[in-house]
């Protein structure tokens, strides 16, 4: 993959793609060129054939849909032969929950974990599912007292409801099954076994609300979330709508109103991303499927806080290198983002970084993962574009690297006018054509074993 060049002179800056299957983090300050070289990352993944899925906070990853003025890119150094083959081979697709500016996408909360799974993962999978429920109801599954009980609640009813052949598929039926749990007993469960679930874990007066909650999450935009477009499906993220393409998912989060349905769509977007990785066989270095977080502090950070989504991202990161998922992150708040799942990257490049306390984490970061801590002095007199890259499987040094010119266009963050613009009518058609995938009869449910 080319980077960029070395400062200290002409020198190209080639990492092997296989770097991506550890992970990688991109940190610096604001206006260091950490976007810039998430992109640069992006764009070489993309020419090796490898899809991508893009968390875009705030619209700066969907100028990715922009390919560069080439003229411009050449004046610059740039490569107008690799922007044609990026023009070529990739297929950016912009996804707007509750938006139809770009391509709409739905959550679907109801698709439990299918296929062959071992007891672990199958407990893992539904445990996610339950916490997912349990965000959705506006319960946080960090506190003992009320949302960890509720999430227990859950798990024992989904799983008792899916192994009857009663899940619930939608939020009326979850409401009607969360407020009379007994109706199972119709369906071959035993009595003991319901009384055990109802009266085991939360109190009725909270059953009924849970189920209040529920029925609530059918209207307005809520259910704009859960019904909008295309559901989601890592599998459709996957495919082309065009033979021979790399599909680039930019998922715009600027058209989700409020930071609890941020948090609500990232958790179960890495649910689907965790269901999917099980299943799947990668050779040693081979590298299926880039995700991509920009701005990572709100999903990820440091102890004691537990946002909805942190729980599977970290998953993600700790298990996805066995099965061919790479993670990648961005950030410019080091200090403020979980330094365990930071350590998980073995790739890092580090940009422009003026204050002592960001330096310190770095300082620790590094010292966590066994380099040299001596570039930390330099930092602050990087300029935008220039990193330290520290990449132990492709040198044993920091590499002084400064990014290349984008195949893209960079600039000014995205509107969702703008955005509408760049979303072109075969993809619309292609995704009005997608459904949901999965049905009962042909994915029944992985069910693990009873307590």
């Amino acid at each position: 993959m080319y980077i960029g060049n070395e400062r200290s002179g002409d020198k190209e800056v080639d990492l092997p793609s296989s770097i991506l299957r550890k992970h990688v983090a991109l940190l610096g300050s604001t206006g260091s060129g950490k976007t810039v070289a998430a992109k640069v990352l992006i764009e070489e993944a993309t020419l090796e054939g490898i899809p991508s899925i893009i968390i875009d906070p705030q619209g700066d990853l969907a100028r990715l849909a922009i390919t560069a003025n080439r003229a411009e890119l050449t004046n610059n150094g740039g490569d107008a032969d690799k922007s044609r083959l990026w023009e070529e081979k990739s297929e950016v697709r912009i996804w707007t929950p509750t938006r139809q500016k770009g391509l709409p996408i739905c959550l679907d909360p109801f698709s439990p974990p299918t296929g062959e799974l071992d007891q672990e993962q199958l407990v893992a999978s539904w445990d996610l599912m339950s916490t997912g429920f349990t965000v959705l109801a506006g319960y946080d599954v960090e506190k003992k007292s009320s949302g960890a009980q509720i999430k227990a609640f859950l798990y024992q009813l989904l799983t008792e409801s899916a192994r009857l052949g009663s899940f619930p598929h939608d939020f009326v039926s979850l409401s009607e099954l969360v407020a009379n749990p007994e109706t199972l007993v119709a369906d071959g469960a035993e009595e003991s076994r319901i009384s055990e679930i109802v009266s085991g874990y939360i109190k009725d007066t909270v059953r009924e609300e849970i189920s209040r909650r529920f029925n609530a999450l059918d209207s307005g935009v809520n259910q704009l979330l859960f019904t909008l477009g295309v559901p989601m499906d890592i599998e459709t993220l996957l495919e082309p709508a065009k033979s021979g393409k790399v599909p680039v998912n930019v998922f715009y989060l600027k058209s989700l109103g409020s930071e609890e349905l941020r948090q609500s769509f990232l958790q179960e977007l890495g649910r689907r991303l965790y269901d999917w990785m099980l299943k799947q066989k990668a050779s040693e270095g081979e590298t299926k499927l880039l995700f991509f977080i920009d701005e990572v502090s709100r999903y990820l950070p440091s102890d004691p806080r537990q946002p909805p989504a942190k729980q599977i991202i970290k998953l993600l990161f700790e298990q996805g290198r066995k099965y061919g998922l790479s993670c990648a992150l961005a950030t410019q708040s080091v200090a403020n983002v979980d330094y365990k799942i930071l350590g998980q990257a073995n790739t890092i490049f580090i940009g422009r970084f003026q204050t002592k306390q960001d330096q310190n984490k770095i300082g620790d970061l590094l010292k966590v993962g066994g380099s040299d801590v001596g570039l930390v002095d330099e930092l602050p007199n990087l300029a935008p574009g220039e990193f330290q890259i520290v990449c132990p499987d492709a040198s044993k040094k920091p590499i002084q690297a400064k990014t290349r010119w984008l195949y893209t266009e960079h600039g000014a963050t995205l509107g969702e006018n703008e955005i509408e613009n760049l979303t072109p009518d075969n993809l619309r058609e292609w995704a009005k054509g997608k459904s949901n995938n999965y049905s009962e009869a042909s994915h029944p449910p992985a069910i693990p074993l009873s307590r």
